[in-house]
């Protein structure tokens, strides 16, 4: 019985102290990732590059920024895809249009990928179809086909390509989600 009793005051004399000494401590659940370094960013850019799927440990959110996209005259309304990763500092723009992915802000931004064989003019845009994801897959489809003469190929009016002699173009959509 008097053993008892000690358990019984030894139990509230712990549940007293974490009430009076809680406002002290930062007790909070974590979440699965916090903030991601610059090599996580890397090695998902790398995985994007190389067009595969990667699954991540975090969520990250998915943007799409519209662009103009001229090919010898003929425009398409397409899009570039911005993935944010929870990181609290900044990155610089470390790219160009023509990469398939850069460094920007807080993550990734893609670009256009050209392909020219001497045949065949393959040009990629990406588009996200989701807001946010912690898998990311790469699907690609032909969204149009035909032949051409020389020209050049811009984005909002910045000249990417330039080519000459008779070419197939294809433009081949890449959606980015989960």
């Amino acid at each position: 019985m008097q053993a008892i009793k000690y358990v019984i005051f030894a139990l509230a004399l712990i549940a007293v102290s974490l009430v009076v000494l809680a406002p002290f401590f930062r007790i909070r659940p974590r979440g699965k990732t916090e903030t991601v370094s610059v090599n996580e960013i890397l090695a998902v850019k790398r995985f994007l590059e190389r067009m595969k799927s990667i699954r991540l440990d975090y969520e990250v959110f998915l943007r799409n920024i519209r662009v103009e996209l001229n090919v010898s005259g003929v425009v398409f309304n397409a899009s570039r895809v911005e993935i944010v990763f929870p990181v609290n500092f900044t990155l610089p723009l470390n790219g160009s249009l023509r990469e398939a992915w850069s460094l920007y802000r807080k993550g990734l931004v893609s670009g256009f990928v050209i392909k020219d064989d001497g045949k065949t003019i393959t040009v990629k845009y990406f588009r996200a179809i989701r807001e946010t994801a912690s898998f990311l897959s790469l699907k690609e489809t032909v969204v149009y086909k035909w032949h051409t003469v020389s020209g050049n190929i811009s984005v909002n009016g910045t000249v990417i390509y330039s080519f000459k002699g008779y070419r197939c173009i294809e433009i081949v959509e890449v959606e980015v989600g989960g």
